[in-house]
């Protein structure tokens, strides 16, 4: 069973995409939250403590990697599981991506079932 206070934060400029997260997540049982921007995730990881976050690799209004800058130096009480999604393969991000303190990279189309495994088990640590 899932701790009903984790969230996971979904940050995705396509509402199509991120409307299936949120969709597929909740049906799984999942809390979650979402956002088209990065700017406007900022704001809310300023003052809320997800346990996973699941962001789109290419954001309009932010650098990918100044969302898990931030979280890693907001310092949360307990570690902050990051799900990086892209449509790109070969990138630098995809091979490099625990460097840019990510912790798991998918690349689209995903298997939302292997999604929801992944996240299931970081909200279980």
């Amino acid at each position: 069973m899932i701790n009903e206070d984790k969230i996971v934060c979904i940050v995705e400029d396509n509402k199509p995409i991120r409307t299936l997260y949120t969709t597929i997540l909740k049906k799984a049982g999942i809390k979650t939250v979402d956002f088209g921007l990065g700017k406007e995730a900022l704001v809310w990881l300023e003052s809320n403590s997800p346990a996973v976050v699941v962001t789109d690799l290419l954001l309009p209004d932010v650098a990918v990697d100044d969302i898990s800058k931030f979280i890693l130096k907001k310092n949360y009480d307990e570690k902050v599981v990051i799900i990086v999604v892209s449509g790109l393969t070969h990138s630098e991000y995809e091979h490099n991506y625990k460097n840019y303190g990510f912790d798991y990279f998918l690349t689209k189309p995903i298997d939302t079932n292997a999604l929801i495994e992944l996240i299931n088990s970081s909200l279980n640590k």
